[in-house]
């Protein structure tokens, strides 16, 4: 039972460093690639959606 509550702590914590750069390389580059390729602009709306429904599911999983 030990064991498995320091993985899920590590794993907290990897989360917790890997959060910040995937937003803003994955989302936000993805959002300015997007742009610069000429796609409609209403497909951005679809990106942030994603992006809110990420950024919930890992606020559910870091501890504050």
């Amino acid at each position: 039972m030990r064991r498995k509550t320091a993985t899920r702590l590590n794993m907290m914590k990897l989360l917790g460093v890997i959060y910040v750069p995937f937003m803003m390389l994955g989302y936000v580059g993805t959002g300015v690639v997007l742009v610069d390729a000429g796609v409609a602009y209403w497909s951005l709306a679809l990106l942030l959606g994603l992006a809110v429904g990420t950024s919930f599911l890992a606020e559910s999983f870091i501890p504050n």
